[in-house]
């Protein structure tokens, strides 16, 4: 599924944290694991090569190399890795605080995004630091619209690579009906078990049946709630996915998701990897 899993480092301990995740999808993949780390000056490359020789040295099972890149924007430096590197994964860490993301360097996750048209793959500061996105289900974010949908694609094929099943979620208001069932019941088929007001289990069921009929172990859940970063916190938190995946404009560095601007905060509260996708055509600004 991926060539080149790209894992940006800093020195730090945070951005460690992604080496676990980043390293179990490069060896399940037969992948690339690229560690990079951005640096200003020329004099700072000889420590900081032996720094991420040493870090390659103790990765288990994956094939690992290094690399310093050059440069004062260490967002645009390793957007433009990645962009061409074909078929590469960006797995990096970030604080995911406060709904803007101040990640390792600055506000480096967030700004990658904003400027990478490709998957990037976020540990938050909640995520358990061996967890491994490759087992379980795989929590896809919905809202309704176009532009969260186009994180389905991705989701498939994260699914059937790594033999995960799909779960898709959409959180709306208290009183609207919900439940939770596979994707192939009667559900969706138009007949709701769950009261006059189905609307969120009827979007779901749609999204699901071209999934179930391509044979996606795909089942679907409304959550219901106000605040939806906290309720999809709440049922990750619960449930232990995997996975999350969600699509985001990634506009303004602010990394606004299709469901309000709930993506970072979702990665910040989330005890498991974070598959953000930015839709082809969206504005990186």
């Amino acid at each position: 599924m991926f060539a080149t899993v790209v894992v940006p480092l800093d020195g730090s301990v945070l951005a460690e944290n992604a080496l676990a995740a980043g390293t179990a999808v490069a060896r399940r993949c037969g992948a690339r694991l690229l560690l990079v780390q951005v640096v200003r000056h020329a004099h700072e490359e000889p420590e900081t090569a032996a720094a991420l020789s040493s870090l390659a040295a103790g990765v288990f099972g994956a094939r690992a190399e290094t690399r310093c890149l050059r440069g004062r924007d260490a967002a645009q430096a390793i957007a433009e890795l990645a962009a061409t590197t074909p078929d590469a994964l960006v797995c990096m860490s970030t604080h995911g605080r406060g709904g803007v993301g101040r990640a390792l360097v600055g506000s480096v996750a967030e700004d990658v995004i904003r400027r990478h048209g490709g998957p990037v793959l976020l540990v938050g500061p909640s995520a358990d630091i061996g967890a491994v996105p490759l087992d379980g289900r795989v929590l896809v974010c919905l809202d309704g619209s176009a532009l969260a949908e186009q994180v389905l694609p991705l989701a498939r094929r994260w699914a059937e690579a790594f033999g995960m099943g799909l779960e898709l979620v959409q959180v709306v208001a208290p009183g609207a009906g919900g439940g939770h069932s596979p994707a192939g019941s009667d559900a969706e088929h138009g007949h709701s078990p769950a009261g006059p007001d189905a609307v969120g289990d009827h979007y779901l069921a749609g999204c699901g049946r071209p999934l179930h009929e391509a044979g996606v172990d795909v089942g679907w859940t409304v959550l219901r709630g106000q605040r939806a970063a906290a309720v999809i916190a709440e049922h990750v938190e619960r449930h232990r996915p995997g996975l999350v995946a969600l699509s985001t404009h990634g506009r303004a560095g602010l990394a606004r998701l299709a469901a309000g601007s709930v993506a970072m905060t979702v990665v910040h509260h989330s005890p498991r990897p974070v598959l953000v996708h930015r839709p082809a055509g969206e504005p990186g600004a």
